[in-house]
C-alpha cells in the first residue's frame, strides 16, 4: 500500500508526509516527524509533535540528546519515541501504542519505502528548479523571466497582456491554529486547482507564501473576466470551519498607459506588477466590508482549535 501511494507522489515534500501519516496510522501514534537532514529543522511534522519540537522548551524535546543516537537505537522523552535510521533520518514518534521492537520494525519498514522515492524526486527537483517543490507552479524568476519575454515581444506586436495578482484570504488564520501542515495542505490544493483554470490560457507562478501571479498573452477580455471570475470561485474549508478564498486583481497591459522601450522594461514591469496588486487590495477590502457581520467563528466545539474563537480577518 505504502509503495503504491509513494509511486503516484512527484513532490519530495508530500513522499516525507505520506511515510509520516504512515507512521502515524502504523503505530497509533498521535503525531510523528521525520527529519532527513538535522533535528534544527524537521522536514515533515504531523500530529501533536509541532508544539513540542523546540530544543529550547523545558518540556519539549531534547535535541541534543536525539542527535547522539546510535543508528538502531531509540531515545524516550515525554511519551515520544525517537529513532535514528540506517540512512541517518531521524524519526519520532508521539504516544505510540505498541512495544520499542515493534515500533522499530514498522520505522524501517516505511523508511525502507521511502528513501530511496524521496532522493529521485529531490534530485529531479534541484535540477527543475523554476518549480515550486510544494505547489508545481512556476516559481518567482520564471515570472519576471517570462514577463520580461512577453514584454520584448510588446515591443513587435500588440497582443493582450493580462495578469492576475492573487493573495488567499483566511490563510494566516489557518497557519496560527490548524499548523503549516494542514496550512501547506490548503496551499496545494487551491494551486493545484487555479492551474487548471489557466491551461490553455496561460501559467501560474507562486510569487510569496499565499501569493500567486498568473499570466495569460494573447487572450480576449471575455476571457480574462471569465479567468477572473473561476478564480474568485476557488474555495477551501478547513476543519475549523473557516473559508479559504482568493482575491484577485487583474489588469491588461497598453501601450498608453505604460511607456517603456528595451532600456527600461524592468521598471515597466515592476509598475505594472503593482498596478494589478493594488487591484487585489481593492478587492480584498471590498470582501471585507461586505463580510463584516460574519467575521468571527466561534469554535468551541472544533477538535482543531487552538482558541476559544478565531477573528476572521480578509
Amino acid at each position: 500500500m505504502m509503495e503504491r501511494l509513494l509511486s503516484k507522489l512527484t513532490v519530495p515534500s508530500d513522499v516525507l508526509q505520506a511515510a509520516a501519516y504512515s507512521l502515524c496510522l502504523q503505530t497509533g501514534a498521535v503525531g510523528c516527524f521525520i527529519s532527513t537532514d538535522s533535528l534544527n529543522y524537521m522536514d515533515v511534522v504531523v500530529g501533536s509533535m509541532r508544539v513540542r519540537r523546540s530544543s529550547d522548551n523545558p518540556n519539549g524535546v531534547s535535541v541534543a540528546d536525539i542527535k547522539e543516537l546510535d543508528r538502531y537505537s531509540g531515545y524516550m522523552q515525554n511519551g515520544i519515541y525517537f529513532y535514528r535510521t540506517v540512512v541517518d533520518w531521524y524519526v519520532g514518534v508521539d504516544s505510540p501504542l505498541y512495544p520499542k521492537h515493534t515500533v522499530e520494525r514498522y520505522i524501517d519498514r516505511v523508511i525502507e519505502a521511502t528513501y530511496p522515492v524521496y532522493n529521485i524526486l529531490k534530485a529531479q527537483s534541484s535540477k527543475i528548479n523554476n518549480v515550486d517543490a510544494l505547489t508545481g507552479c512556476l516559481t518567482r524568476a520564471e515570472f519576471f523571466k517570462h514577463i520580461s519575454s512577453h514584454f520584448k515581444t510588446l515591443l513587435v506586436k500588440d497582443l493582450p497582456l493580462y495578469i492576475f495578482y492573487m493573495d488567499f484570504n483566511n490563510f494566516k488564520i489557518i497557519n496560527d491554529t490548524l499548523g503549516h501542515d494542514m496550512g501547506d495542505a490548503v496551499l496545494r490544493s487551491i494551486a493545484s486547482e487555479i492551474k487548471n483554470i489557466f491551461l490553455g490560457y496561460g501559467s501560474l507562478y507562486r510569487v510569496g507564501g499565499d501569493e500567486f501571479i498568473g499570466i495569460a498573452f494573447g487572450i480576449k477580455d471575455d476571457q480574462a473576466q471569465f479567468i477572473a471570475k473561476q478564480i474568485e470561485s476557488v474555495t477551501r474549508q478547513a476543519p475549523c470551519g473557516l473559508f479559504v478564498s482568493i482575491s484577485v486583481g487583474i489588469k491588461r497591459f497598453t501601450k498608453n498607459e505604460y511607456k517603456y522601450d528595451k532600456n527600461s522594461i524592468d521598471d515597466t514591469i515592476k509598475q505594472y506588477v503593482a498596478d494589478a496588486e493594488s487591484g487585489m487590495y481593492s478587492h480584498k477590502k471590498a470582501l471585507k466590508a461586505a463580510s463584516k457581520s460574519k467575521n468571527v467563528i466561534i469554535c468551541s466545539s472544533c477538535p482543531y482549535r487552538q482558541k476559544q474563537s478565531i477573528a476572521s480577518t480578509v
